[in-house]
C-alpha cells in the first residue's frame, strides 16, 4: 500500500513497527536505486503538479469541510496557487540546482581541482500543521523530490478529511517506497518525530517544536523548524496610516488570522 493509515486502537509498539517498516523500505529503495536523475525528478514533480491541478476542486471542497467553511477563492489562493508556483519554480531551476559548483583549490595542492556535488540525503520526514493543510505538505515535498529524496509525511489530525484525501491522492500518484502519507493522532506524531530520518521538517507551534526537536535529537536527526511567533507591525511616523490599513487588515484576516506571519 502507498498510504499507511494507523488505527486509533493500534498499540504504541505496533505503530512504531509500522512506521519503522515504512522508513526501512524507503531507505532500502533509496540505496538500491541511487540518486535519481534530473529526468526522474522532473517526472516526479510533473506527477505532483498534475495531481494538484486535476483534483483542485475536490481539494478545495474538502478543506472547506474541515474548516467548517472556507472561501474556495481563498483556498485556491493560499493552498493551490503557491503549491503550483513552487513546483514550476523547481522545474525551472532544477538543472542549475543539480550542477556541481567549482571551488578554489589552494596552490599548495596544484594541480588539484575542487568542486561541490549536491547529493540527496535519503528519506525526509515532513510534519505539517492544520492551518494550511495542503500547501504546508506540498511545499516541503516539492523541495524533497527536487533534491532527489524520498519522503514520509505526517499531516495534521485536526484536518482529518483533508489529510485522508492527501493520503489517497499521493498514494495513487507515488509508490510508498517514494512517498508515504501516515495519518493518525498525537501518538502517531510522537513516534514519527522519533524516527531516524535523514532530515526532519516540522511546521507548527513553538511548544510542539521543542518536543519534536528533542525526539529527533535522540537519533541526531537534523531538523528544520518553521514555528509561529510574534509579528509586530511598525508604521513610520511619516507614513500615512490611511494607506496602510487595508494592507494590515488583509494580512491579519487572511485564513481567519491563522497565519504564522499575521501582523500583531
Amino acid at each position: 500500500m502507498s498510504v499507511q493509515a494507523l488505527r486509533r486502537e493500534s498499540s504504541p509498539s505496533s505503530i512504531e513497527d509500522q512506521l519503522r517498516g515504512t522508513l526501512e523500505r524507503q531507505r532500502k529503495a533509496f540505496v538500491e536505486h541511487g540518486p535519481p536523475t534530473r529526468a526522474e525528478r522532473r517526472e516526479s514533480l510533473g506527477k505532483l503538479l498534475r495531481m494538484l491541478l486535476d483534483n483542485q476542486d475536490r481539494i478545495v471542497a474538502t478543506i472547506s469541510e474541515d474548516f467548517g467553511n472556507r472561501s474556495p477563492d481563498e483556498s485556491r489562493r493560499v493552498e493551490i496557487l503557491p503549491s503550483v508556483f513552487g513546483i514550476r519554480h523547481a522545474l525551472r531551476h532544477l538543472r542549475s540546482w543539480m550542477r556541481p559548483d567549482r571551488r578554489l583549490a589552494s596552490w599548495l595542492t596544484w594541480p588539484a581541482s575542487a568542486r561541490v556535488e549536491y547529493q540527496p540525503l535519503g528519506v525526509i520526514g515532513i510534519m505539517a500543521p492544520w492551518n494550511y493543510p495542503v500547501y504546508l505538505v506540498i511545499g516541503p515535498l516539492v523541495a524533497a523530490l527536487a533534491a532527489g529524496n524520498r519522503a514520509m509525511i505526517k499531516p495534521s489530525e485536526l484536518t482529518p478529511k483533508t489529510s485522508a484525501l492527501l493520503a489517497e491522492l499521493i498514494g495513487k500518484t507515488f509508490p510508498a517506497e517514494q512517498v508515504a502519507v501516515i495519518n493518525g493522532g498525537p501518538e502517531v506524531a510522537q513516534v514519527f518525530s522519533s524516527l531516524a530520518f535523514d532530515h526532519l521538517l516540522f511546521t507548527g507551534s513553538t511548544a510542539v517544536g521543542r518536543m519534536v526537536m528533542r525526539a529527533a535529537s535522540e537519533n541526531l536527526v537534523p531538523v528544520t523548524l518553521e514555528l509561529g511567533g510574534k509579528s509586530p507591525t511598525i508604521i513610520a511616523h511619516d507614513d500615512p496610516i490611511e494607506g496602510q490599513l487595508d494592507l494590515l487588515v488583509v494580512g491579519k484576516l487572511l485564513n481567519a488570522g491563522q497565519t504564522c506571519v499575521a501582523p500583531d
